[in-house]
């Protein structure tokens, strides 16, 4: 999966909605951009990412219609989608290790920076 870029001078934030949970109960989701004035409501997840490995591809669809797209997550994070998505599907959630691009190094240390900010307008956070 390649994340598409925030628009400069905007404060904007991924967020994260499972589309589909499979009969393995593998969890299929997408990303989207929004403004925090145009965020719909959103659940943020607060926890510890755990071990590197083994990781697990989550499979992203891509609002340009390509297909087969997936970012790596840890199994700490795989776990909780597989739960999430069979009790709340088609709803929104914030994710740091989905929603903040994690290779884009000034991406990362502004939505660091913007964290208090999105989990107090999120309406709930799970710990």
């Amino acid at each position: 999966y390649k994340y598409l870029p925030f628009e400069r001078g905007t404060q904007q934030i991924r967020l994260f909605c499972i589309e589909n949970v499979n009969s393995l109960g593998d969890p299929e989701g997408r990303l989207e951009h929004f403004t925090h004035n145009s965020a719909p409501p959103y659940q943020a997840l607060s926890y510890t990412w755990g071990a590197e490995t083994p990781t697990y591809r989550l499979p992203i669809v891509d609002t340009t219609n390509s297909k087969g797209h997936g970012l790596e997550i840890r199994k700490n994070l795989s776990s909780f989608l597989r739960v999430f998505g069979k009790k709340h599907p088609r709803k929104w959630i914030w994710i740091d290790q989905l929603c903040i691009n994690q290779d884009d190094l000034a991406e990362r240390n502004d939505q660091v920076q913007r964290m208090g900010e999105i989990y107090s307008k999120a309406s709930e956070v799970l710990i």
